[in-house]
Protein backbone atom coordinates (compact mmCIF):
# COMPACT_ATOMS: atom_id res chain seq x y z
CA UNK A 1 0.00 0.00 0.00
CA UNK A 2 1.10 3.60 -0.92
CA UNK A 3 0.21 6.94 0.53
CA UNK A 4 -1.38 9.66 -0.43
CA UNK A 5 -0.15 12.52 -0.48
CA UNK A 6 -2.23 15.93 0.96
CA UNK A 7 -1.36 19.72 1.81
CA UNK A 8 -1.60 21.52 5.15
CA UNK A 9 0.17 25.14 6.62
CA UNK A 10 1.90 25.66 9.85
CA UNK A 11 0.16 28.10 11.34
CA UNK A 12 2.94 29.84 12.54
CA UNK A 13 3.78 31.54 9.74
CA UNK A 14 1.98 29.67 6.96
CA UNK A 15 4.46 27.35 5.30
CA UNK A 16 2.86 24.94 3.31
CA UNK A 17 3.94 21.53 4.30
CA UNK A 18 3.34 18.24 2.31
CA UNK A 19 2.20 15.42 4.15
CA UNK A 20 1.43 11.73 3.50
CA UNK A 21 -1.21 9.45 4.52
CA UNK A 22 -1.76 5.39 4.79
CA UNK A 23 -5.26 4.70 5.30
CA UNK A 24 -7.18 2.28 7.67
CA UNK A 25 -11.16 2.55 6.79
CA UNK A 26 -11.85 1.42 10.57
CA UNK A 27 -8.09 1.65 12.35
CA UNK A 28 -7.56 0.04 16.03
CA UNK A 29 -5.30 3.40 16.48
CA UNK A 30 -3.72 5.88 14.68
CA UNK A 31 0.09 7.22 14.67
CA UNK A 32 1.29 10.49 13.94
CA UNK A 33 4.99 10.17 12.07
CA UNK A 34 8.10 12.99 12.56
CA UNK A 35 10.52 12.54 10.17
CA UNK A 36 14.81 12.77 11.04
CA UNK A 37 17.27 15.38 9.72
CA UNK A 38 18.03 14.91 6.21
CA UNK A 39 15.08 12.91 5.46
CA UNK A 40 10.91 12.83 4.71
CA UNK A 41 7.86 11.29 5.17
CA UNK A 42 8.44 9.05 1.95
CA UNK A 43 11.05 7.19 3.31
CA UNK A 44 8.59 5.68 5.71
CA UNK A 45 6.67 3.70 2.34
CA UNK A 46 8.90 0.32 3.95
CA UNK A 47 7.10 0.80 7.34
CA UNK A 48 3.82 2.26 7.45
CA UNK A 49 2.55 -0.37 5.22
CA UNK A 50 3.12 -2.58 7.85
CA UNK A 51 1.03 -1.02 10.63
CA UNK A 52 -1.36 -0.85 8.36
CA UNK A 53 -1.64 -4.25 8.13
CA UNK A 54 -2.06 -4.44 12.05
CA UNK A 55 -5.09 -2.27 11.79
CA UNK A 56 -3.15 1.46 12.67
CA UNK A 57 -3.71 4.27 10.10
CA UNK A 58 -0.46 6.30 9.53
CA UNK A 59 0.00 10.17 8.88
CA UNK A 60 3.02 11.98 8.37
CA UNK A 61 4.59 15.23 7.46
CA UNK A 62 7.85 16.77 6.14
CA UNK A 63 9.04 19.05 8.34
CA UNK A 64 9.75 23.04 6.64
CA UNK A 65 12.84 22.65 5.10
CA UNK A 66 13.02 19.11 3.88
CA UNK A 67 11.29 16.35 1.59
CA UNK A 68 8.57 18.51 -0.45
CA UNK A 69 7.72 20.98 2.15
CA UNK A 70 8.32 24.68 2.01
CA UNK A 71 11.72 25.92 3.27
CA UNK A 72 15.86 26.32 2.89
CA UNK A 73 16.93 23.27 3.18
CA UNK A 74 17.82 22.53 6.95
CA UNK A 75 16.66 25.50 8.38
CA UNK A 76 14.39 26.26 10.92
CA UNK A 77 14.78 29.58 12.34
CA UNK A 78 13.05 29.03 15.83
CA UNK A 79 12.38 25.75 17.45
CA UNK A 80 8.74 26.95 18.23
CA UNK A 81 8.51 26.43 14.08
CA UNK A 82 8.77 23.36 14.47
CA UNK A 83 6.56 22.78 17.53
CA UNK A 84 4.05 24.64 15.07
CA UNK A 85 4.87 21.89 11.94
CA UNK A 86 4.04 19.03 14.81
CA UNK A 87 0.80 20.78 15.64
CA UNK A 88 0.07 20.95 12.16
CA UNK A 89 0.23 17.22 11.85
CA UNK A 90 -1.80 16.21 15.17
CA UNK A 91 -4.73 18.89 13.62
CA UNK A 92 -5.00 16.74 10.41
CA UNK A 93 -4.65 13.60 12.20
CA UNK A 94 -7.17 14.36 14.56
CA UNK A 95 -9.48 15.63 11.43
CA UNK A 96 -8.85 12.35 9.88
CA UNK A 97 -9.60 10.29 12.58
CA UNK A 98 -11.63 11.72 15.23
CA UNK A 99 -11.76 9.86 18.75
CA UNK A 100 -9.29 7.19 17.72
CA UNK A 101 -6.29 5.84 19.96
CA UNK A 102 -3.69 8.45 19.22
CA UNK A 103 -0.09 7.55 19.42
CA UNK A 104 2.86 9.98 18.30
CA UNK A 105 6.26 8.53 16.77
CA UNK A 106 9.40 10.20 15.73
CA UNK A 107 12.63 9.18 14.64
CA UNK A 108 16.16 10.90 15.37
CA UNK A 109 15.86 14.70 15.10
CA UNK A 110 12.05 13.88 15.18
CA UNK A 111 12.45 11.73 18.31
CA UNK A 112 13.86 14.61 19.81
CA UNK A 113 10.54 16.53 18.39
CA UNK A 114 8.10 13.69 19.98
CA UNK A 115 9.66 13.97 23.37
CA UNK A 116 9.81 17.89 23.49
CA UNK A 117 6.26 17.68 22.86
CA UNK A 118 5.86 14.72 25.23
CA UNK A 119 6.20 16.75 28.59
CA UNK A 120 3.28 18.54 27.85
CA UNK A 121 1.44 16.48 24.97
CA UNK A 122 -2.61 16.44 25.01
CA UNK A 123 -4.43 13.98 27.00
CA UNK A 124 -5.52 12.21 23.62
CA UNK A 125 -1.86 10.98 22.68
CA UNK A 126 -2.35 7.23 24.10
CA UNK A 127 1.80 6.68 24.22
CA UNK A 128 4.83 8.02 22.16
CA UNK A 129 7.27 6.02 20.88
CA UNK A 130 11.00 7.24 19.54
CA UNK A 131 13.96 5.68 17.83
CA UNK A 132 17.25 7.01 18.11
CA UNK A 133 15.60 10.41 19.07
CA UNK A 134 18.31 13.07 19.08
CA UNK A 135 19.27 13.63 22.95
CA UNK A 136 22.43 14.49 22.70
CA UNK A 137 24.92 13.82 20.41
CA UNK A 138 27.59 10.67 20.72
CA UNK A 139 30.53 13.30 21.43
CA UNK A 140 30.02 16.71 22.31
CA UNK A 141 31.30 19.53 19.63
CA UNK A 142 34.79 21.10 20.81
CA UNK A 143 34.30 24.49 23.00
CA UNK A 144 35.54 26.72 20.13
CA UNK A 145 33.10 25.11 17.88
CA UNK A 146 30.39 25.33 19.37
CA UNK A 147 31.35 29.15 20.47
CA UNK A 148 32.18 29.41 16.66
CA UNK A 149 28.66 27.96 15.60
CA UNK A 150 27.00 30.55 18.40
CA UNK A 151 28.28 33.76 16.46
CA UNK A 152 27.67 32.55 13.38
CA UNK A 153 23.56 31.67 14.30
CA UNK A 154 23.37 34.88 15.73
CA UNK A 155 24.72 36.79 12.12
CA UNK A 156 22.94 34.37 9.62
CA UNK A 157 21.03 31.85 11.43
CA UNK A 158 19.62 30.92 7.72
CA UNK A 159 23.34 29.76 6.66
CA UNK A 160 23.77 26.08 6.84
CA UNK A 161 26.62 23.57 7.88
CA UNK A 162 26.91 19.76 6.06
CA UNK A 163 25.81 17.17 8.44
CA UNK A 164 27.51 13.44 8.47
CA UNK A 165 24.52 11.91 6.65
CA UNK A 166 25.37 9.23 4.99
CA UNK A 167 24.63 5.40 4.08
CA UNK A 168 26.98 3.86 5.89
CA UNK A 169 25.82 5.49 8.96
CA UNK A 170 21.81 5.20 8.34
CA UNK A 171 22.05 1.44 8.07
CA UNK A 172 24.80 -1.51 8.35
CA UNK A 173 22.27 -3.42 4.54
CA UNK A 174 23.91 -2.58 1.47
CA UNK A 175 20.25 -1.92 -0.25
CA UNK A 176 19.90 0.73 2.57
CA UNK A 177 22.63 2.29 2.22
CA UNK A 178 22.02 2.83 -1.68
CA UNK A 179 18.54 3.76 -1.72
CA UNK A 180 19.32 6.66 0.89
CA UNK A 181 22.27 8.20 -1.06
CA UNK A 182 20.12 7.87 -4.44
CA UNK A 183 16.77 9.59 -2.56
CA UNK A 184 17.07 13.25 -4.07
CA UNK A 185 14.52 14.24 -1.31
CA UNK A 186 17.29 13.55 1.19
CA UNK A 187 19.85 15.87 2.29
CA UNK A 188 22.65 16.95 4.32
CA UNK A 189 22.90 20.25 5.76
CA UNK A 190 21.79 22.11 8.75
CA UNK A 191 20.92 26.05 9.53
CA UNK A 192 23.60 27.53 12.04
CA UNK A 193 20.43 28.87 14.29
CA UNK A 194 18.59 25.34 14.26
CA UNK A 195 21.77 23.54 14.85
CA UNK A 196 22.05 25.77 18.30
CA UNK A 197 18.18 25.18 18.95
CA UNK A 198 18.64 22.09 18.81
CA UNK A 199 21.19 21.34 21.11
CA UNK A 200 19.47 23.50 23.51
CA UNK A 201 16.43 21.16 23.50
CA UNK A 202 18.31 18.13 23.34
CA UNK A 203 19.68 19.25 26.94
CA UNK A 204 16.55 20.30 28.15
CA UNK A 205 14.84 17.01 27.35
CA UNK A 206 17.91 15.08 28.97
CA UNK A 207 17.34 18.04 32.02
CA UNK A 208 14.03 16.96 32.60
CA UNK A 209 13.73 13.08 31.94
CA UNK A 210 12.76 12.71 35.71
CA UNK A 211 9.52 14.45 34.97
CA UNK A 212 8.58 12.12 31.92
CA UNK A 213 5.44 10.05 32.45
CA UNK A 214 3.94 9.78 29.52
CA UNK A 215 3.63 6.09 28.27
CA UNK A 216 6.55 5.80 25.91
CA UNK A 217 8.21 3.20 23.84
CA UNK A 218 12.05 4.05 23.41
CA UNK A 219 14.45 2.51 20.91
CA UNK A 220 18.49 3.04 20.17
CA UNK A 221 20.60 0.66 18.12
CA UNK A 222 24.12 1.11 20.64
CA UNK A 223 26.05 1.53 17.81
CA UNK A 224 24.26 4.76 16.43
CA UNK A 225 26.98 7.12 15.20
CA UNK A 226 24.60 9.85 14.72
CA UNK A 227 22.58 10.44 18.12
CA UNK A 228 23.83 9.30 21.40
CA UNK A 229 22.62 5.77 23.16
CA UNK A 230 23.63 6.86 26.12
CA UNK A 231 21.39 9.74 26.14
CA UNK A 232 18.31 7.77 25.44
CA UNK A 233 19.78 5.29 28.00
CA UNK A 234 19.91 7.85 30.62
CA UNK A 235 16.53 8.99 29.75
CA UNK A 236 14.91 5.77 30.15
CA UNK A 237 16.73 5.47 33.67
CA UNK A 238 15.51 8.95 35.05
CA UNK A 239 11.89 8.76 33.59
CA UNK A 240 8.74 6.74 34.54
CA UNK A 241 6.58 4.72 32.01
CA UNK A 242 9.29 3.73 29.52
CA UNK A 243 9.65 1.06 27.79
CA UNK A 244 13.75 0.76 26.39
CA UNK A 245 14.80 -1.24 23.46
CA UNK A 246 18.87 -1.37 22.67
CA UNK A 247 19.69 -2.97 19.66
CA UNK A 248 22.53 -4.82 18.52
CA UNK A 249 23.63 -4.80 14.86
CA UNK A 250 22.56 -1.83 13.28
CA UNK A 251 23.13 1.69 12.44
CA UNK A 252 21.19 5.02 13.55
CA UNK A 253 17.81 3.57 11.69
CA UNK A 254 16.70 0.40 12.97
CA UNK A 255 13.42 0.48 10.66
CA UNK A 256 15.78 0.01 7.87
CA UNK A 257 18.41 -2.35 9.47
CA UNK A 258 18.37 -6.23 10.50
CA UNK A 259 16.20 -5.66 13.31
CA UNK A 260 13.40 -4.08 11.77
CA UNK A 261 11.01 -6.70 12.05
CA UNK A 262 11.58 -6.44 15.68
CA UNK A 263 11.47 -2.92 16.21
CA UNK A 264 7.80 -3.27 14.16
CA UNK A 265 7.01 -6.33 16.41
CA UNK A 266 8.00 -3.61 19.63
CA UNK A 267 5.71 -0.75 17.68
CA UNK A 268 2.72 -3.01 17.65
CA UNK A 269 2.77 -4.68 20.84
CA UNK A 270 3.62 -1.27 22.46
CA UNK A 271 0.09 -0.28 20.55
CA UNK A 272 -1.73 -2.83 21.90
CA UNK A 273 -0.79 -2.77 25.15
CA UNK A 274 -1.82 1.21 25.51
CA UNK A 275 -4.54 0.73 23.79
CA UNK A 276 -5.95 -2.52 26.30
CA UNK A 277 -4.77 -0.72 29.26
CA UNK A 278 -7.17 1.85 28.48
CA UNK A 279 -9.95 -0.63 27.71
CA UNK A 280 -9.78 -1.19 31.82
Amino acid sequence: MTSVLFETISLADETKLVGRHWAVQKPKAVMSLVHGLGEHSGRYESLAPDLVKAGVAVVAIDLRGHGQSDGKRGVCTDYALLRSDLQALLDTTRRLYPQRPHFLYGHSMGGGVVLDYGFTAEADIMGIMASAPFILLPKSPPAILRGLAKVIAKIAPQATMRQPLSGDKISTLPVEQESYEADPLNHNQIGFGFAMDALAIGQSISDRAGLWSKPLLLMHAKEDQLTSFQGSESFAEAGRNIVFRAYENSEHEMHHDTPRAEVLSEMIAFINTQIKMNEK
